[in-house]
């Protein structure tokens, strides 16, 4: 998909145009249920930003923003991430404003998409720059909690079990080879590339999917 096309997307859910009914627009938006315990607990020492609780609806998440004084608006937003990609969309009626944001990491792509989401809602607020969360820090912070709590992952999950690869795979790289097509995804093409080792190891193959 592209930039452009999101942002269609994004209008027709600012708006609740068609082909949307009324009626649909309206669930979509109603809350569900609140998604952080605690939910103003922040990872950086400051105080949150947000007003109230993250709440799920229907695919969306929902939040109310305000700082320095500016007025409170409520945000729709959702992260999109797979590994390699990220995208951040966030649209806020009471501006007529909808960002996307696309980036080639995860989570790197929405962290940084993030921190110039609210870079660019602080702008359109009118906020004064000592009155802004520092969202750099607060994600430079997730991101190190992230790592942290990676460390020592294989040994907590896979304690007494030997992980490793043992001889060979029963099924051999080039059977997996081929172009297979799906009327959800399109068509997949799986290939055999070379991945680069480091001088301490050699060069192996795998699987890549375009």
């Amino acid at each position: 998909s592209t930039v452009l096309d999101y942002l269609k997307y994004l209008d027709c859910m600012m708006h609740e145009a068609e082909p949307i009914p009324k009626a649909a627009h309206k669930e979509l938006r109603k809350p569900r249920m609140p998604l952080f315990e605690p939910y103003l607990q922040t990872s950086s020492d400051q105080q949150a930003p947000l007003v109230g609780p993250t709440l799920y609806c229907l695919g969306w998440m929902h939040d109310v923003y305000a700082r320095g004084g500016s007025k409170a608006v409520e945000i729709w937003h959702h992260a999109g991430g797979l590994y390699g990609f990220g995208a951040e969309m966030r649209y806020i009626p009471d501006l007529d404003l909808g960002i996307v944001i696309m980036g080639n990491a995860s989570p790197g792509g929405n962290l940084a998409g993030g921190h110039l989401c609210w870079q660019i809602i602080d702008d359109v607020l009118g906020v004064k720059g000592e009155d802004r969360f520092d969202w750099k820090k607060e994600y430079l912070c997730m991101e190190g909690m992230g790592a942290k709590d990676l460390e020592g992952k294989r040994e907590s999950l896979f304690e007494g079990l030997d992980v490793k690869a043992q001889g060979t795979a029963p099924i051999r790289l080039e059977e997996y080879v081929g172009v297979f097509d799906s009327i959800g995804y399109q068509s997949m093409a799986v290939s055999i590339v070379e991945r680069p080792g480091t001088e301490k190891e050699a060069q192996e193959k795998c699987l890549r999917v375009t």
